[in-house]
């Protein structure tokens, strides 16, 4: 028979609590007010390990990373309420070639090496710190903050070497308006700014010639040799920035008691640049797109079980042009830019769609008995490479099935947690179609291609593969403390099914190891 525990602090689950109400993951601060629990924390530390070729082109088939991170709710009276997170982890990474930025699944373009035959170590440390408050004015009406900054390193200890600082902002404003007892609204404004520099380079001197390889789409553009200028100039450190306003409104209805359906409606929009803003120096591209996000959550709160099922639909449509330019000399004898018409090489459309339901079941406290998990993610990818009059063209498309199911046993001073899951992805589409917009002349030349990372993202993003994890986890309460101390040892293995003709291999396995505590 089941000794059940007594003291409300081994009930208490910090995800559960994070994600019993949608209003407390958005980025409106306002809304904080609405937190009724107990002040809660979690600190974590943890060690992770990777082995397996089933990664994609610019990840690593080998990597280690260790961290910490912490993570705060807390009611400071009556009317104000604050969270926080700050974390740090390093990774390394072996074997690693492909992408020069940190993730370029975003970028309107990318920087990948020419070669598969430099791959090299590759290190990235990651601080990250969130602060957000919640002020409640007046019945209920309120205002609230929040600020996420996150700040990296992330450098490549093999030629062709590079340096990357990684410095992103974003901070909100927004108001929380409960009308009546079944209706709630709230708007925000966002701001964030995102910059990423580079700073390529070799060790010493050496007579060997290193290549990069400028990525419009679909890996067509051109190839660039390292040297005094160009994207990958030695001489100087160039800067990827990106500046995003967005605005968010919401509102919840409470169609029952114990049925709320909470609604996100959300638009940004984003401009951004390669190079310096100077006359003097050289701005390579500017970019711009626009996004938009819906997230819908309907929840049934009962007595002692939860339920909810969520949306989650986002869309971003973008655009990258190159920049023509002259260098001019003035009067004074200085060096000086001039532009000209920019030329389009690339749009670039990502759809992608969640669908999840979770369920709670048994409560203790914020304890479910079982918690369970089921997921339907489908993502779209269409973007067009154009090297007047070439292009290249690519639509491919996934689908994801997920599940998960956790069980806490609680006992007398202890919780122990043991939780299985799968996922199934299957896609589809053509790795590319080339194409011209007018015929080409006999002296023009079809642009460069890099095809080894064309088929291995493809073959990641597209092929048949299955996931399936599993973890363990003992949480017991710390004497003479008001603190719950826990420890987990996690595996997730991927497999892909198939023939794979340019990966790397067909499986990769992550183990974790985590500690920490809930207070």
């Amino acid at each position: 028979m089941q000794a059940f525990a007594q003291d409300s602090l081994l009930t208490r689950d910090f995800l559960t609590v994070k994600y019993s109400d949608p209003w407390l993951v958005g980025n409106n601060a306002s809304a904080l007010t609405r937190f009724g629990n107990q002040h809660i924390s979690e600190a974590d530390l943890y060690l992770s390990y990777g082995k397996g070729g089933w990664v994609d082109y610019y990840q690593s088939p080998e990597f280690v990373k260790a961290g910490a991170q912490v993570e705060s709710f807390y009611r400071l009276g009556k009317r104000t309420v604050v969270y926080g997170s700050m974390g740090y982890e390093h990774e390394t990474g072996q074997q690693m070639t492909g992408s020069a930025f940190i993730n370029p699944t975003r970028m309107p373009f990318d920087i990948v090496e020419d070669s598969l035959t430099n791959e090299g170590e590759k290190q990235k440390d990651t601080y990250y710190l969130t602060g957000a408050i919640g002020v409640d004015l007046w019945r209920g009406w309120s205002i609230g903050a929040r600020v996420d900054y996150t700040a990296a390193n992330y450098a490549k200890f093999k030629d062709l070497r590079h340096k990357n600082k990684l410095l992103d902002l974003t901070t909100s404003i927004g108001i929380y308006v409960p009308i009546t007892s079944w209706l709630e609204l709230g708007a925000n404004y966002l701001y964030r700014r995102n910059t990423e520099s580079l700073t390529f380079s070799m060790y010493g001197k050496s007579e060997k010639v290193y290549k990069s390889f400028i990525n419009y789409g679909p890996f067509i553009g051109r190839v660039e040799q390292f040297g005094n200028d160009g994207f990958t100039d030695k001489a100087r450190e160039i800067p990827f920035a990106n500046n995003y306003h967005g605005v968010e409104g919401q509102f919840d209805i409470q169609l029952l008691p114990n049925l709320s359906f909470y609604n996100c409606l959300s638009y940004r929009h984003r401009t951004g640049y390669y190079g310096r803003k100077s006359p003097y120096t050289i701005t390579y591209t500017h970019h711009e797109s626009d996004g938009y996000v819906y997230k819908g959550q309907l929840t049934y709160d009962g007595l002692h079980h939860r339920h909810a099922l969520s949306v989650n639909v986002e869309t971003e449509n973008m655009e990258n042009n190159f920049e023509t330019y002259r260098e001019r000399q003035n009067d004074n004898g200085a060096f000086y830019y001039e532009y000209y018409d920019p030329v389009k090489t690339g749009n670039r459309l990502w759809v992608n769609t969640h669908i999840m339901y979770v369920g709670w079941w048994n409560l203790h406290g914020d304890l479910p008995t079982w918690n369970t998990e089921v997921g339907l993610l489908l993502n779209k990818r269409k973007q067009t490479g154009y090297q007047y009059p070439y292009l290249r063209r690519q639509d491919i498309h996934r689908t994801e099935i997920t599940a998960q199911v956790k069980r806490n046993i609680l006992l007398r001073k202890s919780v122990f947690s043991m939780s299985i899951g799968g996922a199934y992805a299957l896609g589809g589409g053509s790795p590319y179609e080339d194409d011209t917009i007018i015929t080409p002349s006999d002296k023009q030349v079809p642009p460069p291609t890099m095809d080894a990372f064309l088929y291995r993202e493809y073959q990641y993003f597209t092929s048949a593969q299955y996931a399936v994890n599993a973890s363990a986890q003992y949480a017991f309460l710390i004497p003479k403390t008001s603190m719950k101390a826990h420890v987990q040892l996690g595996i997730n293995h991927h497999k892909a099914n198939g023939a794979l003709s340019y990966g790397q291999g067909k499986r990769h396995t992550q183990l974790q190891l985590s500690i920490g505590a809930i207070f």
